[in-house]
């Protein structure tokens, strides 16, 4: 993700960062996010990042409660967050919700494989495919037989 993510932004200004980069949310709450994105400038050792425009949160079977419901009523708290977006970690699809403003509420959309991610926010759009470069994911095959048993 991050690799996709950097070589999209190039030398934009914008940057994605990984996990070690922390999100003040509120009541002195800092989360860590699997990916982010800024355009704001920072110093390279600090931890804290500002002015972040887009969030990943990757699903786990133990954090997923946390990363749909919790860390995204946290990120509503940051206006600067536009986009905060939840890669399954088991096949092609991203849950992405999204708003226009600090204080509007959160739109969701699914995205597949044969879908792109716009984040107009940092200028760049991904191809959801790209995005799992690298990703061991179950058989194809095996994903289609689930699907079609739900």
């Amino acid at each position: 993700m991050l690799f996709a993510l950097r070589a999209r932004l190039g030398t934009s200004g914008c940057r994605p960062l990984g996990p070690d980069a922390g999100v003040a949310i509120v009541d002195d709450v800092v989360r860590y996010p699997d990916a982010l994105a800024t355009c704001a400038k920072t110093p390279g050792s600090a931890r804290l990042v500002p002015g972040i425009f887009v969030v990943f949160e990757v699903l786990s079977p133990n954090s997923g409660w946390i990363d749909r419901i919790v860390k995204l009523r946290e990120s509503r708290a940051v206006p600067t967050i536009r986009r905060y977006v939840i890669p399954e970690q088991d096949s092609f699809g991203l849950t992405v919700l999204e708003r226009n403003s600090g204080d509007a509420d959160w739109t969701a959309s699914a995205l597949t494989a044969e879908d792109t991610l716009r984040m107009p926010e940092i200028g760049i759009e991904v191809p959801v495919t790209e995005l799992y470069q690298g990703v061991d994911l179950p058989d194809a095959a095996q994903q289609e037989s689930d699907r079609r048993l739900t």
